[in-house]
């Protein structure tokens, strides 16, 4: 693999992903409904412009819709299940023979978005994952997917590295790639959320920024096992919260409901009917849509938590000297629990994203800094256009975001 900038390849993130996670394989009816001959085009009506991962078989019909996908190749994957469950070695020969096999008769297909590879993967497959990374960069300047696991993932038995920092600084130095993918599931029944949250998207962000590398993480959008079901405002929090830590995509596991287990209320059912989950997604898609354009623009700089229930997590602080904002104030004049990440655009101009952390309530909010600015406008929810942050327009719902503009000078 040639050795590229991390600056260029950062630079190559040219589209807001919203990705519908699911492995797509008709051959697999335990991974979802996929019997309905229109489903690409309701995925694409919910706002999405990357399919999931896809079988050959699919490519056809993805495309019709205008659709595309991380293309999913039974040959390596057979081959790396083999190696995993009967130690079967991949050698360096067969991962050149299925990749050029692969590349040549599904590159130029515009439905392949790039090549699936591997779902949270162990530090001992990060040499392999390489060069299979290789193989394929040699062939097509299209992408390869790899999602690493979370901070509540086994040291031992899964990340099979000493700290979690350790297990993704190894993957960008072993694996180089052009952008890093996570999952953390955190909200759970009975109102509750995982502690350890912030501290993923601290310790993963903090990493990325490091290595200018952008991060398209996984939502948590199914029940299944512990997890809850998806209320608007849990959506949202989560969409918010990785975007107030400059996300440049948005990955939703699941957009179909597994027939397995208690999986359930995903975006599209095990039937194939669309959910209530189906509505909120799509409305909270189309609002990333018009906020795309700016937020591939924006660099992370900074986040911090007001309220009276910061969480006691690595990295999570309150605002200090360094800050841009002083205070926040809630429409009854107590502080509300929101964050705030700090952005910079490529021209240096100055932008936050506020987002509600309280799952609840609406808060009505006003904003006290450091400096005062000399204009603030929020990034319109609705029309993409800067709006004066006043009135009604600065009230958000439980789990609402704001990206707002910023002017000291």
């Amino acid at each position: 693999m040639s050795a590229v900038p991390t600056t260029a390849r950062a630079a190559e993130a040219k589209e807001f992903s919203i990705v519908a996670w699911n492995m797509i394989d008709p051959e697999n009816p335990a991974l979802g409904y996929f019997k309905d001959p229109n489903q690409f085009e309701i995925m694409k009506d919910c706002g999405f412009n990357v399919a999931g991962m896809l079988t050959p078989s699919l490519l056809y019909s993805a495309e019709q819709a205008g659709m595309k996908g991380w293309l999913m190749v039974p040959e390596l994957h057979s081959a790396l299940d083999r190696l995993a469950f009967e130690k079967v070695p991949l050698t360096d020969q067969k991962i050149e023979e299925i990749v050029e096999k692969t590349v040549k008769e599904y590159d130029n297909n515009p439905a392949v978005y790039g090549y699936y590879v591997k779902d949270e993967p162990s530090a001992s497959l990060f040499p392999l994952i390489a060069k299979i990374g290789a193989a394929i960069e040699k062939r097509s300047k299209k992408p390869w997917y790899v999602n690493l696991l979370p901070t509540y993932a086994s040291a031992v038995s899964q990340l099979q590295t000493e700290t979690y920092d350790a297990y993704v600084r190894d993957f960008i130095k072993i694996c180089k790639p052009k952008y890093l993918a996570y999952d953390h599931y955190a909200l759970l029944e009975g109102g509750k959320m995982r502690a350890g949250y912030w501290e993923n998207m601290n310790r993963f962000y903090s990493i990325a920024k490091e290595h200018n590398l952008p991060v398209i993480p996984v939502i948590q959008s199914v029940a299944h096992m512990l997890y809850r079901d998806m209320a608007e405002a849990d959506l949202m929090f989560q969409v918010y919260s990785h975007l107030a830590y400059g996300a440049k995509g948005i990955q939703y596991f699941t957009y179909f409901s597994p027939r397995l287990g208690n999986y359930r209320n995903a975006p599209i059912d095990h039937f194939g009917g669309k959910t209530s989950t189906w509505y909120h997604v799509q409305t909270i898609n189309r609002r990333l849509a018009i906020l795309a354009p700016k937020l591939l623009d924006l660099k992370w700089v900074r986040s911090y938590h007001f309220g009276n229930a910061i969480p006691v997590e690595y990295g999570v602080v309150g605002a200090d000297e360094a800050s841009l904002v002083k205070e926040v104030k809630n429409h009854d004049g107590a502080t509300p629990n929101v964050l705030i990440g700090e952005l910079k655009d490529s021209s240096g101009a100055d932008y936050i994203m506020i987002a509600n952390k309280d799952l609840t309530n609406s808060i009505g909010v006003s904003l006290t800094f450091k400096t005062t600015p000399k204009s603030m406008h929020e990034f319109g929810r609705f029309s993409g256009k800067l709006e004066p942050w006043s009135g009604e327009n600065a009230w958000m719902a439980p789990g609402e975001g704001v990206l707002m503009k910023v002017v000291f000078k």
